[in-house]
């Protein structure tokens, strides 16, 4: 018969210097109705962000096995996870986030440019050997790891508690619906997917489309465009894009997420035409950022997210 032992614990990040926050998951969840999605601040600021505060109930079953279930701030379930006797904890762990990368959709002829983050949950060093598409020699208009700045070398080595960006493009050359599937192969132990330790998939997705209002036969906007940066979430460095289509006083301005002006990328006369223009995040915290172009009566915001 097994005996059961059950201890009670808290997760809590700097929880030596501050009680647990009753108002954290409520202020995330506020975020998110606005479309702006943060971690919790367990009262560091809002620039320095973190996980949300958490308890944690640890039940030790015969000798070695362990389940440990994870509750948030208002006793609510949020969900377990049982180590089996004889297993080892693994000290190596890759995190994908976001697991999938979605471009939206992309006027034919176009790039459109996305990213995700490896990000290194263990506390020994990784390696990731390579990263591809599933079925390399089928056409995709999706290219994996660009060439270019901030172009990532395999094997990658991410220490533990870093990150590194991996970007990815999209051409579109019909219009419609695309997709494809990336392999991220790590030393993590884990077998998450079933096709072996340390694999991971990330699914791209884009919709091609034919230019309506973003640029003319003779390459010249006829609208005003506000692009996604590049790479997004970027670290520390990231490329926006924007178009006019006549001469205009032009301001790009880049705010942090209490509204306060954090750099002036561009504040001058610009004729009409695409315009790419670099950001260094160097100086500032992880978060995120919004970015706004003005152009005449155009006025339009993005969003961008620092990760370091």
């Amino acid at each position: 018969m097994l005996a059961q032992m059950t201890a009670q614990i808290r997760f809590s990040p700097n929880s030596w210097q501050a009680e647990l926050d009753q108002g954290n998951s409520r202020a995330v969840s506020l975020f998110e109705t606005f479309g702006i999605y943060v971690w919790n601040r367990a009262r560091q600021g809002l620039l320095r962000n973190n996980f949300n505060s958490a308890f944690g109930r640890v039940s030790v079953f015969g000798n070695d096995s362990v389940r440990v279930d994870y509750f948030d701030e208002f006793s609510e379930f949020i969900g377990s996870y049982t180590q089996p006797a004889g297993h080892l904890v693994a000290t190596k762990g890759l995190t994908v986030a976001p697991l999938g990368v979605n471009f939206d959709t992309v006027t034919i002829g176009q790039v459109g440019r996305q990213a995700l983050n490896l990000v290194n949950s263990g506390v020994d060093t990784i390696r990731v050997f390579s990263v591809s598409r599933l079925t390399p020699s089928r056409p995709s208009p999706f290219v994996v790891n660009p060439p270019g700045p901030g172009q990532l070398t395999f094997p990658l080595l991410i220490p533990p508690g870093q990150s590194r960006i991996l970007a990815f493009g999209f051409t579109p050359t019909t219009q419609g619906f695309a997709a494809d599937t990336v392999l991220i192969v790590s030393d993590d132990p884990d077998n998450t997917v079933g096709l072996g330790a340390g694999v991971y998939l990330a699914i791209l997705t884009g919709r091609g489309a034919t230019a309506s209002g973003i640029g003319t036969s003779l390459g010249k906007p006829t609208d005003y465009v506000l692009e996604q940066n590049y790479p997004n979430p970027f670290n520390p460095k990231t490329t926006i894009g924007f178009a006019i289509p006549k001469p205009e006083q032009v301001s790009l301005i880049v705010y942090d997420a209490l509204g306060r002006q954090v750099a002036t990328l561009v504040n001058e006369r610009r004729e009409a035409g695409r315009y790419e223009v670099n950001f260094d995040g160097s100086r500032l915290a992880s978060g995120v950022y919004f970015y706004q172009l003005k152009a005449g009566a155009f006025t339009q915001t993005a969003k961008m997210v620092l990760v370091k």
